[in-house]
């Protein structure tokens, strides 16, 4: 499922994986996006060339995919 907003889905549990995409990591829907993720499931990946979005899934020890 592609969410193009902040707001993440509802069903959205402890087992889903759930990846993050910014080429800057400073999307503002993207960021949104991932602190609502890290509060619902720690299964998340980021796809980034750095920015906000890596350096905050980086400090929780979340993989980050940096192009």
């Amino acid at each position: 499922m592609i969410v193009r907003g902040g707001a993440l889905p509802a069903w959205l549990g402890p087992q889903t994986l759930v990846v993050l995409s910014s080429y800057s990591g400073e999307t503002e829907e993207v960021l949104t996006a991932a602190g609502e993720v890290l509060a619902r499931t720690g299964r998340v990946l980021a796809i980034t060339t750095g920015g906000s979005l890596g350096d905050r899934l980086a400090a929780r020890g979340r993989p980050v995919l940096r192009l």
